[in-house]
């Protein structure tokens, strides 16, 4: 009661030491909780203690077998760990256990598509989107899925959808796929939407200047972009 309130605060004014030091006081009076164990071994992960985090989730784990909650933020831990082979175990549990849990379909995609699974890793992005039509993440992932897979010109069929969704990060990744395919000028006007989203991000306004050099010194070398 008191000191889980007392902990909850601490962490909501991102005092995180001092969260720490009060959830595991209320640890240690409920050690039993599985579901204190999960929020103490999140509040672990957010202090960047990744070790002692991922002995408190795996303890939640054995207390609450059948949660994908739990499984998942395990998942996320072993992935931070480097420890793939277990991620993906994890994340494949949480599915069994529901497998409609976006979070856990997701960090699957993610994590097959960083080891080159991109078919496999696309079809469960579609089904992020499926859930959440509106995941800026998910479609991303997606696009990079069938760029692995498909090449550029699905990727940007996939992005096609940017006007839908009109988010930046979805725009500048339309941006780089454009300039991969050397379309430059469209690149710039889509690099252009990304910062009139998030006019302070140095990466969409390095990406938007390499597209308008590149645009500019095929112009004065009297040659079109590519048209693919």
């Amino acid at each position: 009661g008191r000191l889980l309130s007392l902990a909850r605060k601490a962490r909501a004014a991102r005092d995180l030491p001092h969260a720490v030091q009060v959830f595991a006081s209320a640890v240690k009076a409920s050690p039993e909780d599985g579901a204190l164990q999960t929020e103490y071994g999140t509040v672990l992960v957010e202090a960047g203690q990744i070790d002692q985090a991922l002995d408190r989730l795996m303890q939640a784990a054995a207390l609450l077998p059948s949660s994908p909650t739990i499984r998942t933020n395990l998942a996320g831990v072993f992935r931070r760990k480097g420890l793939r082979n277990e991620a993906e175990r994890e994340f494949r549990e949480a599915l069994r256990i529901e497998p409609s849990n976006t979070t856990a379909l997701y960090g699957l995609a993610t994590l097959l598509l960083e080891t080159g699974r991109a078919r496999e890793a696309t079809a469960l992005f579609e089904q992020v989107l499926q859930n959440e039509p509106r995941n800026a993440s998910a479609l991303i992932g997606l696009s990079r899925g069938r760029k692995t897979a498909d090449g550029l010109a699905a990727a940007a069929a996939v992005l096609g959808q940017a006007t839908r969704l009109d988010d930046g990060d979805v725009w500048n990744e339309a941006g780089a796929v454009a300039f991969e395919r050397r379309r430059f000028a469209e690149a710039v006007t889509l690099f252009d939407r990304a910062l009139a989203k998030k006019p302070d991000s140095p990466v969409f306004r390095t990406n938007r200047e390499r597209a308008v050099a590149a645009a500019e010194f095929l112009s004065a070398a009297g040659v079109e972009s590519s048209r693919d």
